[in-house]
């Protein structure tokens, strides 16, 4: 009986320096990319949890959300963010942060996604294939037209973009309820869409039919 205690506590204690090594190996690849910051600089490898406003965790000491601001030092978010099992909400705004858009869809918890303001390298516009919920990409700037994008989607705002082709028929997705895509280079026509369950569109200053 001891040792079968014994057993299941190393058995607990492993598990616990996996989840932390997740979570620390991020913020240590954070504070190499962008060393001259000073908003990460103050947080220790082990310590994320505590006190700032950067990062919101779970009992168990896993990112669930990260929320980046007004950082205007070049780079990109590190690879290893796709490791943080529990993430289920980034931020990252007004910054010149670059994402790698195939790694955030290794993030399989991520809901919320928001990418607004940022000044970065313009490339084409991202397919995401996570279940998204809610997607804020205004005011950053893409290439190209915009792709399909996941149905679970309730909210979308993807205004002032630079986006050109037309509107894909996933306006009529069910879920919809909040979709903003003023401000682009859009042509041709709106397509039809249930105006009850959609309850917010706005599609201005395009050049639509």
């Amino acid at each position: 009986m001891k040792s079968s205690i014994i057993g299941l506590l190393v058995i607990l204690l492993v598990s616990l320096v996996f989840v932390a090594a997740d979570e620390s190996n991020f913020i240590s690849d954070l504070l190499e990319e962008f060393p001259g910051v000073y908003e990460f600089r103050k947080y220790a490898a082990n310590q994320y949890c505590f006190g700032n406003n950067n990062f919101k965790c779970n009992s168990q000491g896993k990112i669930t959300e990260i929320q980046i601001e007004n950082i205007n030092q070049n780079g990109h978010v590190p690879v290893s963010i796709s490791t943080l099992t529990e993430l289920h909400k980034i931020d990252i705004s007004n910054s010149s942060i670059e994402l790698d858009w195939n790694n955030i869809n290794n993030i399989k918890k991520l809901d919320i996604l928001i990418f607004s303001g940022n000044k970065h390298k313009i490339v084409k516009f991202p397919t995401l294939t996570i279940d998204l919920k809610y997607l804020d990409l205004s005011n950053t700037r893409f290439d190209g037209e915009l792709t399909k994008l996941p149905s679970t989607l309730l909210y979308i705002n993807i205004s002032n973009t630079g986006l050109t082709g037309s509107i894909p028929s996933f306006i009529n997705n069910p879920n919809l309820r909040y979709f903003d895509v003023s401000n682009n280079k859009l042509k041709g026509d709106l397509p039809d869409f249930d105006r009850t369950n959609l309850l917010i569109l706005n599609a201005s200053n395009n050049m639509l039919n």
